[in-house]
């Protein structure tokens, strides 16, 4: 279930309308809870002490959940976790963890910057993430119920 997005209107003058602050509108799963919008921030590299790692098992479960919308943002050293370069065990861990989250229906997104400095990973994203810019992140962190950062 993706959540549908719009500016809020209520109780603000005609004006400030157009500069709302958007509210996120979820879909309601089973007719008993509201989807949770989990956004995870990861800034290390796939080999670093196991933080990414643990995040990425983190959200690839909870995105296996019908109550859950899970999004990825990759900073910095992170973006290598979304390289499809093989040869490193805790890459190829890493782009499978995605591959769930993106097949169970999240979004994964790499900040710009982020990935054209990784190296060898420049065009060799895995299917179904892409680049973003920090204005990205922004909007994702205002529609998100939760953040998590690792």
């Amino acid at each position: 279930a993706k959540a549908i997005c719009e500016p809020s209107r209520a109780r603000l003058p005609r004006a400030a309308a157009d500069d709302a602050p958007h509210r996120c509108a979820r879909d309601v799963t089973d007719g008993r809870r509201a989807v949770i919008n989990a956004l995870f921030i990861l800034n290390d590299a796939p080999a670093e002490p196991g933080r990414s790692l643990n995040a990425l098992s983190l959200a690839s479960s909870m995105s296996l959940h019908a109550s859950s919308y899970v999004r990825v943002f990759l900073l910095g050293p992170a973006a290598a976790c979304a390289c499809s370069v093989h040869g490193l065990r805790e890459r190829e861990a890493s782009t499978a963890l995605l591959a769930t989250v993106i097949r169970h229906g999240g979004e994964v997104r790499i900040c710009q910057r982020s990935g054209d400095e990784q190296p060898g990973c420049t065009g060799h994203l895995i299917a179904g993430a892409s680049p973003a810019s920090l204005a990205d992140l922004s909007r994702w962190i205002a529609e998100a119920d939760r953040v998590l950062v690792f």
